[in-house]
Formats: structure tokens, C-alpha cells, sequence
């Protein structure tokens, strides 16, 4: 029976032990996979904020162009405006020459600005394409992260299984010693009431 108690004692001692390491290393895993996590956020969130940069400098093209558009029908606002060009205007050539050259003004902006629009438009879906790629990347990644640690919980539990009766047998040997740390003193303490006795009273306990 004492025996019986003892093995029960050290399997209990050994089951606690494995539980206490168990959930310490799930906590572990628990913080990697949330800091994993918070990585590929933030990687996710980085490319999508290239976003607000391609329609920002989208935005500043197509002012360009405008600019540039008004700055060119200043001048040929002046050149019209000039004595020349009021006499160009008397005729019907130069009427249409002048009307040519605002219509190639009109023409070459538009032009611009349509393929200002194509690039903005093809950047925008690369970057989709991007933010999806990572979406993806980051799945991956974190199930893959998951996986590995149900593993290394699954190797945990069955190393325990696989150790136990070692451990437990390793645990009652450490028991036995204790107990027997703890009986020593009083042993020495008789040894030393037995060592302080007088000759006579030892000899006459002996017979």
C-alpha cells in the first residue's frame, strides 16, 4: 500500500509538471503567433498605404498638365492678341490657323491626361494585386506558424507519454531521498545520545 501511495504521489508530481511546462509553452506560442500576426498587419497596412501615394501623385499629373496647358494659352492668347496675329485673323486661313492651334492645345492635354489615366489606373491594380499577394503571404505564413506549434504541442504531449514511467521512477527515487535527508538528524541526534552514555550504561545496555 505505502508503495502503491508513493507511485501515486510521483505520478501526480510528474502529470503537474508536464501540465505547468504544457501551458507555458502554448502561452510561447500564443505571443509568437499574435506577434506574427501584428507583423503581417503591418505589412499588409504599409503596401496599402501606397495607395493614397498613387492618387496622390495621379492628382498632381493631371494638375500639371493643366498648368502647363494654361501657360501655353497665354501665349498663344498673346501672339493672337498681337499685331500679327490680328492680321492673321483678317483672313480665313489665318482664322483656321489660329483655330488649329488651339484645338492641338486641347488635343495634346486630353492626350495627356488619358494616358496620366491609364497609368494611375494600372498602378491601382497592381497595387490590388500586391495587397492581395500579401493577404495571401500572411495566411500562409500564419497558418503555417500554427501548424508548427500544434505540432511541437502534439512531440510535447507524446515525449511525456513516451518519458513518464521514467520520470515517475526518477521522481520516487528523489522522494526516498528526501525522506531519508529528513530522517538523518534524528538518526544522528540517537547516535549521539548513544555516543554520550556512560561506558558503564552502554555496556549494560549491550548485554
Amino acid at each position: 500500500m505505502a508503495e502503491n501511495g508513493a507511485k501515486s504521489r510521483a505520478a501526480e508530481y510528474v502529470d503537474a509538471e508536464h501540465r505547468r511546462a504544457h501551458d507555458a509553452l502554448k502561452i510561447t506560442h500564443k505571443k509568437w503567433e499574435r506577434n506574427e500576426l501584428n507583423h503581417q498587419l503591418g505589412r499588409i497596412n504599409s503596401i496599402k498605404q501606397n495607395r493614397d501615394e498613387i492618387d496622390a501623385r495621379y492628382v498632381q499629373r493631371i494638375k500639371t498638365i493643366q498648368s502647363r496647358k494654361e501657360s501655353v494659352a497665354l501665349t498663344i492668347q498673346r501672339r493672337h492678341n498681337s499685331i500679327a496675329g490680328r492680321l492673321e485673323a483678317l483672313t480665313p486661313k489665318g482664322r483656321a490657323r489660329q483655330a488649329e492651334t488651339w484645338r492641338r492645345l486641347d488635343e495634346r492635354a486630353e492626350t495627356l491626361e488619358l494616358r496620366a489615366g491609364k497609368k494611375h489606373q494600372m498602378q491601382l491594380e497592381q497595387h490590388d494585386q500586391h495587397v492581395a499577394a500579401a493577404r495571401i503571404s500572411a495566411a500562409r505564413t500564419i497558418n503555417g506558424s500554427r501548424g508548427q506549434n500544434r505540432d511541437a504541442l502534439q512531440e510535447h504531449r507524446l515525449k511525456h507519454i513516451e518519458r513518464r514511467p521514467d520520470k515517475i521512477h526518477a521522481r520516487r527515487r528523489e522522494m526516498e531521498q528526501e525522506k531519508l535527508a529528513q530522517l538523518r538528524p534524528e538518526l544522528k541526534h540517537e547516535w549521539q545520545m548513544q555516543a554520550n552514555k556512560p561506558p558503564s550504561q552502554t555496556i549494560q545496555h549491550r548485554r
